[in-house]
């Protein structure tokens, strides 16, 4: 908890990830009695995979009671500047932030100082965040190409970021990230680090439907270079094949139509494209006995979520020639990383 007298919350979420654990931070915060004091601004893309799955979580999150209201900030730099403007006027205790690398958060917090901020888990950019925030590094996405006046406006609100944050009297990581496992954390002593264990989705969705076999979880590795696409076909095939009874692959919005034919072809799966976070679709849908993932977030946030429920959970380990020649070294490596963390968890 980031403070006895917590007062109105303000999520500010670009994902339906971060709008889940959003969700939860509710759930666990405030309690289904008070959910007029939680407002959701969702600072949705267009279009795509993300803006259906946050689609369907805003409507859910209204039937919750909360207040959401959804901004097309991502439409024009008129929309972003009056979207910034907007949420920056708005006094939050906390403000709840869902991708703290956001340019469009980062200007929000730079034109008004929040008083107390909780971070929502992003997948495994929650590691690289506290990796930043101890080091005192600019909160800048590795990939960013930027140049010019955008790259220096950029990287200023980047530094001005995490310096408000560590100097921050209450600063707050909801997580189901292994950070407690970063030797950088020790650092961060005016931090306060949660782990939770989904307990708003556990009871909206108590009961999941059984279902007798094995649920693949698809991975972006193949598609954005990472993994060669042969090998990683090759490795989702025999773990097709090692289970007993159907099979399920529940794609990645980066896969390609070309590649889930081919998965389902070579695996013998039904591909399947959620309008859902894959945590929630498992416990709505139905979850098989056994679920199989490469070291990616899900193997962090999968067992938590279905902590409650007779599912066997397996880790696959990238061999060293999965990885295609183009993968860069940081790709390599932090994927590396990825596995010695998912090991460690999955071994509790």
């Amino acid at each position: 908890m980031i403070a006895a007298d917590r007062g109105e919350a303000l999520a500010l979420v670009e994902s339906p990830a971060q709008l889940l654990h959003a969700l939860e931070y509710w759930w666990d915060a405030y309690g289904a009695g008070a959910p007029a004091r939680f407002k959701i601004a969702i600072l949705a893309p267009d279009r795509g995979p993300d803006a259906r799955q946050l689609a369907a979580l805003f409507r859910m999150a209204e039937t919750e009671g909360v207040a959401a209201r959804w901004f097309g900030a991502r439409r024009s730099r008129t929309r972003w500047v009056h979207a910034a403007a907007s949420l920056a006027r708005r006094t939050a205790r906390p403000l709840v932030v869902g991708d703290p690398f956001s340019g469009l958060i980062q200007a929000i917090m730079a034109i008004r100082r929040p008083h107390g901020v909780v971070v929502v888990d992003d997948g495994a950019a929650t590691l690289e965040f506290v990796r930043r925030l101890a080091a005192a590094k600019p909160l800048t996405r590795p990939a960013d190409q930027r140049d010019g006046l955008g790259a220096r406006l950029g990287g200023r609100l980047a530094r001005h970021t995490v310096a408000t944050l560590r100097s921050l009297d209450h600063l707050e990581v909801f997580t189901t990230m292994p950070v407690d496992r970063l030797a950088a954390a020790a650092s961060l002593g005016h931090a306060h680090f949660t782990t939770h264990s989904y307990a708003w989705l556990k009871h909206r969705f108590p009961h999941p439907p059984a279902w007798p076999g094995t649920d693949i979880v698809g991975s972006s590795l193949a598609a954005t270079g990472v993994l060669d696409g042969a090998a990683y076909l090759e490795a989702i095939s025999a773990q097709a094949a090692r289970g007993d009874g159907p099979v399920r692959y529940w794609a990645h919005r980066r896969e390609s139509e070309e590649g889930l034919a081919q998965v389902a072809r070579r695996a013998g799966a039904l591909i399947i494209r959620s309008d859902w976070p894959l945590e929630l679709a498992l416990r709505r849908r139905g979850v098989g006995d056994r679920v199989v993932a490469l070291p990616t977030s899900a193997v962090f946030t999968l067992p938590r979520a279905l902590a409650d429920l007779s599912v066997s959970f397996e880790v696959i380990a990238p061999e060293p020639d999965w990885f295609a020649p183009t993968a860069s070294a940081r790709s390599v490596a932090q994927l590396r990383r990825l596995t010695a963390l998912a090991r460690g968890a999955t071994a509790e």
